[in-house]
């Protein structure tokens, strides 16, 4: 999720996703938020191409350059420890329908090959000469 919230998600699919889980960023509130009324970067800017130079913060006309936070730096207040708080809170029912529709899938194998050899009994019931 965190290389989709990078490179992938738009501002407003990370909207929603700050709105409904109410939080900020992804690890923190400083991870890459999107500005709204509810979430700040608080002029503080994530450069991912300026990642493997940067050892610290660099001051550049009043405005903030730091690397984006780590797991390591995951907060209460970031998606991603509610992203993860969400999924852990259904993950019965998460398993509980993965196992449904895995029955319905087995089900339906079944059923296809049983069609499959009834038909394949009428041709040779069919092309017989004798019957």
């Amino acid at each position: 999720m965190n290389k989709r919230w990078k490179d992938e998600l738009t501002k407003d699919e990370k909207m929603n996703i700050e709105n409904h889980l109410n939080c900020c960023g992804f690890y923190n509130s400083k991870d890459d938020p999107v500005d709204s009324y509810e979430c700040s970067p608080e002029e503080s800017y994530t450069k991912r191409s300026l990642d493997s130079i940067i050892n610290g913060p660099i001051y550049y006309n009043s405005s903030y350059l730091s690397k984006r936070a780590t797991s390591s730096e995951i907060t209460e207040d970031g998606c991603a420890f509610q992203l993860e708080k969400e999924i852990n809170s259904k993950i019965t029912i998460y398993i509980i329908t993965l196992l449904i529709m895995l029955i319905l899938n087995i089900a339906a194998v079944i059923l296809t090959i049983m069609d499959i050899k009834q038909r394949a009994d009428i041709l040779q019931e069919l092309s017989n000469p004798f019957a």
